[in-house]
């Protein structure tokens, strides 16, 4: 017998432009910048402010749920084993979750269930044809040798070869490839 995909219901209705699949939860954002999670929440990893799975998803930013209010407007997120990471469009990183081994960028290593600022240099990773994106480890503004780097904002215009940019656009060389 095989498994066939369904819709998953209060999102239907929703435009969802990007999923994040962890270990044992999910994240939906849709087009207007609401974040949808659901799933195992045994860290917190939903940012709702507590340890309760969710079967059905859950608005982030509603209020009361975690301070999940403070992210804002989402543009990307991932999500590992037991966290959460969400970029704003402000440029704004915030995470929640298991923390074990710092992973919520917080500096320590206790976990949380709510979301939490992420204090990171002013460098995003630019390298999809979405503009900026994150990635679990990676936090760097780098432009790329293709019609990619012109969406990546006023930053990577021009840069014609892979490089990093650096702050405030000073060439500090090239990076390594993928």
């Amino acid at each position: 017998r095989a498994l066939a995909p369904i819709e998953v219901p209060l999102l239907g209705a929703k435009r969802v432009v990007q999923i994040a699949a962890g270990w044992a939860h999910c994240i939906a954002i849709t087009d207007t910048g609401d974040v949808w999670v659901w799933g195992s929440n045994d860290y917190g990893q939903l940012g709702l402010g507590d340890r309760a799975d969710r079967f059905m998803p859950h608005l982030l930013q509603a209020p009361g749920a975690g301070d999940g209010s403070k992210v804002g407007r989402v543009v990307r997120a991932s999500a590992g084993h037991g966290h959460s990471v969400w970029l704003s469009d402000l440029g704004h990183v915030f995470s929640a979750g298991r923390n074990d081994g710092g992973q919520l960028g917080v500096g320590d290593s206790i976990d949380r269930a709510g979301v939490q600022a992420v204090t990171v240099p002013l460098r995003v990773w630019c390298d999809t044809p979405f503009g900026s994106e994150i990635s679990q480890g990676y936090a760097d503004w780098v432009c790329v040798g293709s019609a990619v780097r012109n969406n990546c904002g006023t930053r990577c215009k021009g840069i014609q070869r892979r490089q990093d940019c650096g702050p405030s656009n000073v060439t500090v060389g090239l990076v390594t490839a993928d």
